[in-house]
């Protein structure tokens, strides 16, 4: 089962089934990044790590907000240099036969997984409804 980010240790996700890992920095990766920060126009310096999720049949992230409870202890490790998520971009890279999208229940807007598509979202501070996704 995998982790999830809380208090001051990582904790078992009983809403998250996926794999999930982070992506050491690359050239590769950096240029991804300096693309992303074009397209979102948020600097490189204000993203957070490349974390990679593998979503296996019948896997899913039930909805959830994308972004961290700065008043519980031990938050400041994931929001370190870049401070709080103010957007979640996401790169597709398989187009699975079935299910695999992004779901934002508040908005009802539905991000098919297609290989080689990508899906920025904005994380407005104005209301926690409109920052949570589900993955199926």
């Amino acid at each position: 089962m995998p982790t999830i980010a809380c208090s001051i240790t990582d904790a078992l996700s009983e809403v998250r089934t996926s794999y999930g890992v982070f992506l050491q920095p690359d050239k590769m990766l950096r240029k991804i990044e300096e693309r992303i920060a074009r397209w979102t126009r948020i600097p490189v310096e204000h993203g957070e790590q490349f974390y990679f999720l593998r979503y296996e049949e019948g896997q899913q992230y039930q909805p959830h907000h994308d972004y961290f409870h700065e008043h519980l202890p031990g938050m400041e490790r994931y929001l370190g240099k870049a401070g709080q998520r103010t957007a979640t971009v996401l790169l597709y890279l398989h187009t699975p036969e079935e299910g695999g999208e992004t779901i934002f229940p508040h908005t009802a807007k539905k991000v098919p997984a297609k290989r080689g598509s990508s899906s920025a979202r904005s994380l407005s501070r104005v209301t926690d409804a409109a920052r949570v996704r589900a993955c199926c």
